[in-house]
């Protein structure tokens, strides 16, 4: 649960702060609107698969990292070349799990 929904970016950077992960360091995939700007606000690396029925506005797709056509387009390189290549500032490989509160 957070304050506010999409399109604050509360979401988004409670599931980096739930990860220990910066936001900077995430990659989010979203079909609409509200949730790509939710994500871009947040300031992960947004990638958009819009909804065919109700297309983002342009100003969402220019904001996003990347714009893909379909769910099958999307790939590790995809995300890796929308985040700008490799991240020397963001933790690599499996991370152990947080503590249970």
């Amino acid at each position: 649960e957070v304050p506010r929904g999409k399109p604050s970016p509360d979401v988004y950077l409670e599931a980096a702060r739930r990860l220990d992960v910066e936001p900077a360091c995430c990659a989010a995939i979203e079909d609409s609107a509200n949730g790509a700007r939710s994500a871009v606000t947040a300031g992960m690396t947004t990638l958009v698969i819009p909804n065919r029925r109700y297309p983002p506005p342009a100003d969402v797709r220019d904001a996003a990292a990347a714009v893909l056509d379909q769910l099958a387009d999307l790939t590790v390189a995809v995300v890796e070349r929308a985040a700008g290549g490799e991240r020397g500032d963001c933790p690599a490989g499996p991370r152990p799990p947080l503590p249970r509160s």
